[in-house]
């Protein structure tokens, strides 16, 4: 008889046993997170699954599948995120951290996913390419600084901060392609994703070839408005002659930095588009713009035109499905992870 059993549960009647992992294994997981990730989702709720010690009862592991949906050729499909992957350190050296992910790998079909990814931290890697997933290409991290005194304080201070934050500042300022655009285009907050971002988001599908998420309206508010662990910033870059939205930029801000979490742009224009929004994001104040995209994104080459450099931090995500699901071009993002 085998020691460990795999069982999928419901998170309800479960939820304390899985505040309890994440306190232990995920600490700083607000518990808002379980219901959230349970309602609104247009892909379906949450899947959870608990490796049990068949001798003493006691929950060994766990792990969940987060459903999203994504277009293929203009075709939808249904995949699954590993996540929540945790192991009682008492069992770390048993099954459970092998039963867990391949149970999931073994079943994801009849569960309604066509396939499986994540983006694994590098402990676990190996691991995770051994139930068959394949790496879908990199994850690179781009930044770009706006004002340098957050960073020279940690090596001068007094008259030669001020004096070197000032001339560090306007070199950048003199090297930034955006300071060279002109203003075509206007930009303001978006409060929520209505009818109006539903019509932009359908001419951009029609427009798309190849594989990327589905950005429906439905699911942007879940995704970003109902979020219980951050709070996301939304940019409406809209054309100055008719008002019509050319592109949507979603970020988070933390103290200095800001992080673009989502990229939507109608316009062909992409420089343009980008000019405008760094011109409004330098009225933040902040500091600096990172964010993670695909090395094989065509934006890539615009991010850098406007003085993005790669961090060389790069991310790997891993499939687990049919070759023929993942075409180029792929737009993925690394904040697909952050759910």
């Amino acid at each position: 008889m085998a020691r460990f059993q795999i069982e999928q549960v419901d998170p309800l009647r479960e939820r304390e046993n899985i505040y309890n992992f994440w306190d232990a294994y995920l600490p700083g997981t607000r518990k808002g997170r379980l219901d959230w990730l349970l309602n609104g989702n247009p892909a379906g709720p949450i899947d959870w699954f608990f490796a049990y010690d068949m001798k003493s009862g006691e929950i060994a592991g766990m792990i969940s599948v987060i459903p999203r949906l994504f277009t293929n050729n203009f075709k939808q499909i249904r995949a699954g995120m590993m996540g929540d992957y945790m192991i009682s350190k008492k069992y770390r050296v048993f099954g459970p951290a092998f039963q867990l992910p391949n149970h999931i790998v073994s079943n994801f079909n009849s569960l309604g996913y066509d396939f499986l990814y994540t983006v694994p931290i590098p402990s676990i890697t190996k691991l995770i390419k051994g139930f068959g997933f394949k790496d879908k290409g990199t994850l690179i991290h781009l930044a770009k600084m706006l004002h340098s005194r957050y960073y020279l304080k940690n090596y001068v201070s007094g008259f030669v901060l001020k004096t070197g934050s000032i001339l560090v500042d306007l070199f950048l300022y003199i090297i930034s392609a955006e300071n060279y655009h002109k203003g075509s285009i206007n930009c303001s907050k978006l409060e929520t994703f209505d009818a109006e971002y539903q019509l932009f988001w359908e001419k951009l599908r029609l427009k798309r070839s190849g594989f990327f998420g589905e950005c429906s309206s439905e699911y942007m508010n879940w995704r970003y408005l109902k979020n219980p662990h951050y709070t996301f910033k939304i940019l409406k870059l809209t054309s100055k002659i008719d008002d019509k939205i050319l592109g949507i930029i979603i970020y988070m801000q933390s103290q200095n930095k800001i992080e673009i979490f989502e990229m939507l742009f109608l316009d062909e224009d992409k420089n343009n588009l980008l000019a405008n929004f760094l011109k409004c994001i330098r009225k933040e104040k902040v500091d600096s713009i990172f964010l993670r995209i695909l090395e094989t994104n065509p934006l890539v080459k615009n991010f850098k035109h406007f003085g993005f450099i790669n961090m060389k931090d790069n991310a790997y995500p891993v499939f687990n499905g049919s070759e023929d699901l993942l075409p180029e071009p792929m737009y993925f993002n690394f904040t697909e992870k952050m759910l």
